[in-house]
């Protein structure tokens, strides 16, 4: 009884080590579904950097007008020194997102450049050099 529980446990790992295995095997050998996974991540990347750009854009707006407004001469000091904190708490974030936008872009620059970048531009020079 002992030696058949021995069998069938070996049988069973064995079984189970094989099937892990072939599973690992297949789905790490589909080379067309990871271009898919890195065109759409690519894609992905690139509509989040445009998001982070359009939210600089705005944020480098408020910076400028609540700047005019200290500028101005209209707030009293109470006034002036909460616009000031806030100025200060606009350009920080101002500035964190902009180092977020530069380390985006530049990891879109090496890791999607192969696959997108010959369709982004209108070209290196190569087609224009011909015609």
């Amino acid at each position: 009884m002992k030696v058949r529980r021995l069998v069938i446990a070996l049988a069973a790992s064995s079984v189970l080590a094989l099937g892990g295995t072939a599973a690992l095997a297949e789905s790490g050998g589909s080379g067309t579904q990871s271009g898919a996974n890195h065109a759409s991540r690519c894609d992905r990347a690139e509509s989040l950097l445009e998001k982070l750009q359009g939210q600089a854009s705005k944020l480098s707006d408020r910076v400028t007008k609540l700047q005019a407004k200290i500028d101005g001469g209209t707030l009293s000091d109470k006034q002036l020194a909460k616009a000031q904190q806030r100025l200060a708490k606009l350009e920080d974030r101002l500035a964190k997102l902009q180092s977020r936008i530069d380390k985006l872009s530049g990891r879109i620059a090496d890791k999607c450049s192969d696959s997108s970048g010959s369709g982004d531009g209108s070209g290196d020079g190569t087609t224009a050099s011909p015609e």
